[in-house]
């Protein structure tokens, strides 16, 4: 499993990747090769409904916007059944992007952001790896 941890750091924040195979630190301020589709995992409680809202109202505002300040939905927010969680996949979202975002939910919703790949290109990548 990978794993993707923010850290603050005197510069700014780091993003850190890691997994049982090695690690990958990019402190790389401007995100270039950042390149990667997440799937961000959030919760919130039932009493914070109403702000929930309004925070997400706020974000599809500067999205329209077009500044890229949160990153790009690729695949619609989508709430798991009966509960106060869900799930959203972002395109392509820089560290400062996916940074913007949890803050700007911060503390009302908690998020857990994950890369994701395609399995196509894993499978290609792997099979190149064992040549």
């Amino acid at each position: 499993m990978l794993n993707v941890l923010l850290s603050r750091t005197e510069g700014g924040f780091q993003w850190n990747m890691s997994s049982g195979l090695g690690s990958y630190t990019n402190t790389n301020k401007k995100g270039i090769g950042d390149e990667m589709n997440y799937i961000g995992f959030w919760e919130y409680s039932p009493e914070d409904f109403d702000k929930v809202i309004e925070l997400f109202r706020q974000a599809t505002v500067e999205r329209e916007k077009g500044t890229g300040k949160f990153p790009k939905i690729l695949f619609p927010s989508h709430g798991i059944g009966g509960e106060h969680k869900g799930f959203t996949v972002y395109e392509n979202a820089t560290p400062e992007q996916l940074t913007n975002l949890v803050l700007h939910y911060t503390p009302v919703m908690k998020f857990k952001i994950l890369p994701i790949f395609e399995s196509a290109k894993v499978v290609e990548l792997y099979q190149k790896m064992k040549k």
